[in-house]
């Protein structure tokens, strides 16, 4: 069985748990070691027992808490060549593994893919896992969407998707002009009618999950990005897409596959 739950999702910090037999992985870990462990024991595990930790990109609220957890355990911390070198005194003394971009890459029972995002780090990405016959995704912080992250995500069973913000609450809000040029700018963040307009080019017309994460405290609420979302999709003709929103600084539903 394979189960997956965010942990937490957002500017508040970031990490995601995924679950195959023994193989027990963390994608980000942008909280303290103290919350990340009891999410874990919640999920029935903890952070001793974690196979490896994949890192997407070396922004605060995806490895604020990687210092500390390489103190209390010597779990693998997996990144690519790039971010390590932008976070070395984070990563130092981590046990690092360096993974490789558009290759596969393995993990216990998942076979792995990183993909490139566009967003302003030195070498964000996303992740596939595969397991037997299933696949699930992670894809935040993407920027723009790209031709590489399109191709990545087709045929997805499970997908945690960045929706960042609300056009309209964004341009309305308080935020300095440069701050709000530069989430909607090509290294920003994806607006909930962006996350519509990605998956109306990755759905396969199997049944799939998503779920929406990554969303501003400031600029987007759960049921607006859903319901955006939801709509957007109805109108381009598709409904088999079930849609989760991961919340901020609390577990997700957890969805497990068989």
């Amino acid at each position: 069985m394979i189960k997956i739950c965010s942990l937490s999702s957002g500017s508040c910090g970031n990490s995601l748990y995924i679950e195959a037999g023994d193989t027990k992985i963390l994608v980000d870990a942008g909280l303290s070691p103290k919350y990340i462990n009891s999410c874990l024991k919640t999920l029935s595990s903890d952070i001793k027992s974690l196979t490896a930790i994949l890192i997407t990109h070396e922004h605060s609220d995806h490895i604020y808490g990687i210092s500390a957890l390489t103190k209390l355990v010597q779990t693998p911390i997996y990144a690519n060549a790039l971010t390590i070198d932008a976070a070395q005194d984070t990563f130092y003394p981590a046990n690092l593994r360096v993974f490789p971009i558009q290759r596969f890459f393995n993990i216990g029972s998942f076979d792995i893919l990183a993909f490139s995002t566009s967003h302003d780090s030195k070498s964000s990405v996303g992740f596939c896992f595969y397991h037997g016959r299933q696949k699930i995704c992670v894809a935040t912080d993407l920027g723009i969407i790209t031709t590489e992250v399109i191709e990545a995500l087709a045929n997805f069973d499970l997908l945690l998707l960045e929706a960042n913000y609300s056009d309209k609450l964004l341009l309305d809000g308080n935020y300095p002009a440069f701050v709000k040029k530069r989430i909607q700018g090509k290294y920003g963040h994806l607006s909930n009618s962006d996350a519509a307009s990605l998956l109306t080019r990755t759905v396969s017309g199997h049944r799939q999950q998503v779920i929406l994460g990554h969303l501003s405290a400031d600029h987007n609420n759960p049921l607006l990005a859903k319901n955006t979302v939801s709509e957007q999709l109805k109108r381009s003709g598709i409904d088999s897409l079930d849609i989760l929103v991961a919340p901020r600084k609390q577990l997700s539903e957890i969805v497990t596959f068989t």
